[in-house]
């Protein structure tokens, strides 16, 4: 997983806290903020350290050639003077040299490579730091959308059926006492009438 995929669970890991634990999503995000910064101060650290440790690197190869150079022309100046085992001893002495200044090239090729991906690194921490001040407002939109869409999610909608069916058979039972006695006894007495209507019809 890249450092940037790691920051971006940072962030929905917060956001996701905010939910569960209904803390202040402003204070959150700010909190992941100096978080974040807190993180490129110390990549920047790393980057320095890393790029001190290439140059001493770089001073020590220059050194062992240099002294491989000296080696070789210590070796020259023997042969000239006809000590040829001498000569000899300086070569030898020289590739010695000349191994440790290879080693420790090949240890900067290395650090190069280190060097570039904490440069990649902070670059993006950078980046995400400038986009999250940016877009602190969009954030804590998102957080209030969710923790809504939670909260609907979290409603007994059969409870609220049942509450508004209750509620309507009250108001059904008060209308029912509310009603005339006179009107009532009149409504059915009409409602007599009309099935003793109805049974004659029936008859012819």
């Amino acid at each position: 997983m890249s450092l940037f995929d790691r920051l971006v669970n940072v962030v929905r890991s917060n956001l996701n806290s905010l939910l569960r634990e209904g803390e202040d999503p402003e204070k959150i995000i700010e909190a992941t903020i100096e978080e974040l910064e807190q993180q490129v101060i110390s990549q920047r650290q790393s980057l320095a350290g890393a790029i001190a440790l290439q140059k001493r690197t770089e001073r020590q190869s220059n050194q062992y050639q240099a002294q491989a150079q000296e080696w070789y022309r210590r070796a020259q100046i023997a042969l000239r003077q006809g000590q040829e085992q001498l000569a000899k001893d300086c070569l030898q002495r020289r590739q010695a040299y000349l191994q440790q200044a290879q080693l420790l090239d090949n240890q900067i090729t290395s650090q190069l490579t280190i060097i570039g991906q904490l440069k990649e690194q902070l670059r993006l921490l950078e980046t995400k730091v400038t986009e999250m001040k940016l877009k602190k407002d969009l954030y804590l939109a998102k957080y209030r959308s969710a923790a809504t869409s939670q909260t609907l999610a979290q409603f007994n909608h059969h409870r609220v059926l049942d509450q508004i069916e209750q509620k309507i058979l009250e108001l059904e039972a008060q209308t029912e006492l509310n009603r005339d006695p006179l009107e009532a006894k009149f409504q059915n007495l009409e409602t007599e009438e009309i099935k003793k209507l109805k049974a004659e019809l029936d008859k012819i």
